[in-house]
């Protein structure tokens, strides 16, 4: 055996090095090892302590000083595990093990023992991942001894011991002793599946075993470990410790079981009996061993309840009662997070600074603590400071969630610099690395982000390295995420990117979709203000959008389906307005008049005033309202040229009159609103509506002039609007003809309303005006023709009947002719 083997840790430099911009940190010497595990064994003849380590141990130091009683071992550059906890190891030649950081950085055990006359013999592992001491007791100090009398005396003496220790061997044999240090060579090397099962066989074997009661706290022990990386057998191992508890209620073991059951209740989320747990430990032992473990627990629980109080006051209770322990070190940091996560951030800055000063190397053996310090300079506003602790943060934890984050946060910091071609390289770098993993997705997320700009920052046919998919590609980022990451925080995030992308493309309805997927699969999100913006947002262009394509009742279908609780509120009035557009466009005059109304409260500022004033005007008419519709529209027609809605008012306003039957009035705002603007889509039919008050007055040229007026302009909204009035104005023309007594024209004008629209309503008319002028103007052979196609092809309309009575007449006429000779 070799007393000593030397081992040195190497200092990390990583440089996180892209293709044309370089990450470049301080150099970051810090420890990349710890001390995971320390464990003591009772080997009988020895004691054996196994110190377990992360990484790779090169260079150890043993330094016995038998005038305080204690073995230091130093371990160069090396850190401590936060989950390590050594005071519970003592045994007949070992007191108490201590492990704690040095001044100069180093981790250091301190052992103690209880009798000088110890020896020590230690070695490293062919790995380097434990260092294993053997402590073994002498009957005394090595002197020089001549008394021969006193030397057969104690060669008698040993050979006794020899028959004891001969007998000591078969008891340990017969209590199953192998079988109990296989269980713990098992546990020693984390192999603790196999420990498991030899505990487990050990307790069935030897159920009177001078070893069962320390077995029965190691089989919960190896539970609890499994426990860490397997979290549905956390109740199997509190189950564990509580029959080892309850088996051995006065074990020394006892009080550091309870502090493994409330550390489960605190895993299982059981906060409130994990307290009453770490409580009783404090109470039945205030100044003992578990007590500083206790104190951590509860402060622990209350930071994860955000009862930063009173984790302050369990930190404070470490600092005071404990203030040389490495766990005081550990609070004072932990002090300093939580103030951070009460959001005061400058007194979480000042202890996080103070104790970097005096323990450099303590925050950086714990990223978590490092995060939580560069998160502190991040959020007051020190981006610099910051990103060199994130930088430092990503080069000593490359594989650990808190340097993944760090990527992704100097990223963030990257992109509100603007400079966001280095962001775009270092996000590509990790979301190629680990695609799949929680900070990888995060990254891909950012990178798909980036992705909703059409202008591209990076051509990805010219990278010899990476294809940038997410960034080209951000909507298939998206549904992938989504697709093989159902419920993680990711898929949520992904769902609200692709509804603000949809929303940004113009494609409403699938932004609404995106977020009510993920309202419904994330309960909690319908309650976010940022994430009803967006619906609501995506609704409101839906309804303009609609409302531009004239989609009214497809309006009121999305009104109605998205009521409660996006639209069931409304604030923006112009959306209220063409809501109330939408029904009244579909006849619901009642529903248009409320939310006009609704409307014109919203509109403080008064920008749709004129547009409210024409919708009422609209409801008044449709209601029946006509007084108080005149009074609405009457003020567009006394300035026609102020308001861009003047045309619509006074088309609205001529019809009013047409119903009440006031035939001058209506004629004079007919062709007030024609003349303003002879372009306007309602100027065909007010041009039919025209005519038929011309006819009506005997102004038959000028109805004729309107009808053509209104088949001119209504053909070019043929396909866009309902051209009702074209046919009508093309047949209503034969009867202005005919009145005028222009016949000819009239049966010119018969014959095209025919050719043109057969199955017009008005075609039986049109048909005996047709034969009844070809009668005016002698063409009686024709007219006879005429009267008899229609007399058979319809007779059973009213025209039929007096085609056929009037060539009744005709054919009686034609046999007493001399009664009508001149």
């Amino acid at each position: 055996m070799v007393d000593r083997e030397v081992f040195t840790l190497n200092r990390i430099y990583l440089f996180f090095t892209l293709i044309t911009i370089a990450v470049t940190a301080p150099h970051a010497d810090a420890a990349y090892n710890t001390i995971d595990n320390v464990i003591l064994t009772d080997e009988g003849g020895y004691s054996s302590i196994t110190v377990v380590f992360t990484g790779q141990a090169k260079e150890y130091r043993v330094d016995p000083n038998l005038s305080e009683m204690v073995i230091r071992v130093y371990i160069p550059k090396a850190g401590i595990g936060t989950e390590l906890y050594t005071e519970d190891l003592q045994d007949r030649r070992i007191k108490n093990i201590r492990v704690d950081m040095n001044s100069s950085g180093d981790a250091m055990a301190e052992i103690y023992i209880r009798d000088i006359k110890t020896s020590v013999y230690h070695s490293l592992s062919g790995d380097g991942k434990s260092l294993t001491l053997r402590l073994k007791s002498r009957n005394s100090l090595m002197i020089v001894d001549t008394d021969k009398k006193a030397a057969k005396t104690r060669q008698a003496r040993k050979k006794k011991e020899e028959g004891l220790i001969k007998e000591v061997e078969d008891i340990q044999k017969f209590a199953g002793r192998d079988l109990y240090l296989e269980a713990m060579v098992a546990f020693q090397k984390n192999e603790f599946d196999i420990a498991e099962k030899k505990f487990m066989e050990f307790m069935s074997r030897y159920p009177d075993s001078i070893y069962r009661e320390k077995a029965a706290f190691m089989h919960a022990e190896t539970i609890y470990r499994v426990s860490k990386k397997k979290r549905e057998r956390t109740r199997e191992a509190l189950d564990a410790f509580r029959l080892a508890a309850a088996s051995f209620p006065v074990s020394g073991y006892s009080i550091r079981a309870k502090l493994r059951i409330a550390d489960l209740y605190h895993d299982m989320k059981m906060n409130l009996e994990a307290v009453a747990v770490y409580e009783s430990i404090v109470r039945s032992d205030p100044e003992g061993k578990f007590t500083l473990s206790a104190l951590k627990g509860k402060a622990n629980v209350y930071l994860i309840e955000e009862k930063y109080s009173l984790a302050y006051n369990e930190l404070e209770k470490i600092l005071l009662l404990f203030p040389a322990a490495r766990e005081a070190r550990e609070a004072r940091f932990r002090i300093a997070e939580a103030f951070f996560l009460r959001k005061r951030y400058e007194t979480a800055a000042r202890i996080f600074e103070d104790s970097n000063e005096k323990w450099p190397s303590f925050v950086r053996a714990n990223p978590a603590t490092l995060q939580h310090f560069a998160d502190t300079y991040y959020f007051l506003g020190r981006k610099e400071e910051a990103l060199n602790l994130y930088v430092e943060l990503m080069n000593l934890f490359p594989d650990q969630d808190e340097g993944r984050f760090a990527v992704n946060r100097i990223a963030d910091m990257y992109i509100s610099q603007n400079n966001k071609k280095a962001a775009l390289r270092l996000l590509e770098t990790q979301a190629r690395k680990i695609p799949n993993l929680p900070h990888g997705l995060e990254s891909r997320l950012r990178l798909a982000a980036l992705g909703h700009s059409p202008a591209k920052l990076i051509n990805p046919n010219t990278s010899f390295v990476y294809e940038y998919k997410d960034y080209i590609h951000p909507l298939d980022t998206y549904n992938e995420i989504i697709k093989k990451h159902g419920k993680t925080t990711q898929a949520r995030e992904a769902l609200y990117q692709k509804a603000q992308l949809m929303n940004q493309e113009k494609r409403y309805i699938e932004s609404i979709l995106a977020l009510k997927t993920m309202m419904k699969n994330f309960p909690k999100t319908q309650f976010d203000e940022k994430v009803v913006w967006l619906v609501k947002d995506s609704l409101y262009k839906t309804i303009h959008n609609l409302h531009d394509q004239e989609g009214f009742y497809t309006i009121l279908a999305v009104y109605y389906d998205n009521f409660d609780p996006f639209l069931e509120d409304i604030k923006d009035a112009e959306v209220v307005m063409k809501v109330a557009e939408a029904y009244y466009e579909m006849g619901l005059f009642e529903k248009a008049s409320e939310r006009f109304h609704e409307a014109a409260v919203l509109d403080k500022q008064g920008i749709l005033q004129e547009r409210l004033r024409l919708g009422k005007g609209k409801v008044d008419a449709g209601l029946g309202n006509f007084a108080e519709a005149e009074e609405t529209l009457r003020p567009f027609a006394d300035r026609l040229d102020t308001s861009v809605y003047s045309a619509d008012a006074v088309h609205l306003l001529a019809d009013v009159y047409y119903l009440q039957n006031k035939t001058a009035e209506a004629v004079d705002a007919y062709e007030r609103a024609i003349n303003l603007n002879r372009e306007h889509r309602r100027v065909s039919e007010s041009a039919y509506y025209l005519g038929q008050l011309e006819k009506s007055q005997g102004n038959y040229q000028d109805s004729i002039d309107h009808f053509n007026l209104s088949i001119e302009k209504g053909k070019r909204f043929i396909g866009m609007i309902d051209t009702w009035q074209i046919a009508e104005s093309q047949y209503q023309m034969i009867e202005s003809a005919y009145l005028a007594k222009r016949y000819k024209d009239a049966l010119d004008l018969s014959q095209t309303a025919l050719d043109l629209y057969p199955d017009n309503h008005q075609s039986s008319w049109a048909k005996y005006l047709q034969s009844d002028s070809q009668l005016k103007i002698n063409e009686d052979e024709k007219a006879k023709e005429s009267f008899k196609s229609l007399a058979e092809t319809e007779p059973d309309s009213i025209f039929g009947k007096v085609a056929s009575a009037t060539l009744e007449t005709m054919q009686w006429k034609q046999k007493h002719k001399e009664l009508f000779a001149n």
